[in-house]
């Protein structure tokens, strides 16, 4: 959620940001951000 933050300004991608942090598909990214944060990755970082 910090690298979201983070990335509105700097442009790095949802791929790049999930493969930083050591998940290897988009699928199972969006499936833990949601359950961790309520909201898919791409919903939070439109509401930033």
């Amino acid at each position: 959620m910090d690298i979201l933050k983070g990335a509105t300004k700097s442009k790095v991608t949802l791929l790049k940001i999930l493969y930083e942090v050591g998940f290897n598909s988009k699928s199972s990214f969006n499936t833990a951000f949601k359950k961790h944060s309520g909201s898919t990755p791409t919903i939070y970082s439109k509401q930033l």
